[in-house]
């Protein structure tokens, strides 16, 4: 189900689109405020996980350390 932050984007420009080629006088969505997305929770990683992640990569070839530090 897309959200309300989409839907309301989509409803926008089409709408602008609409009135752009004259097909209504006005755009409804002018003045409709933009639903704020839901916050979501974030996920870190404890020292002890980076610490292990780190000491496992040192046995990968550079590539894979680099693509890790990269990213």
């Amino acid at each position: 189900m897309p959200s309300p932050k989409f839907v309301y984007t989509i409803l926008k420009s089409i709408f602008g689109k609409a009135k752009q080629w004259s097909v209504i006088k006005t755009n409804p969505m002018i003045g409709v405020d933009r639903p704020k997305g839901a916050t979501r929770s974030r996920k870190y990683y404890y020292s002890e996980q980076i610490k292990i992640t780190l000491q496992a990569l040192q046995k990968e070839p550079l590539k894979w350390r680099l693509f890790l530090f990269l990213i």
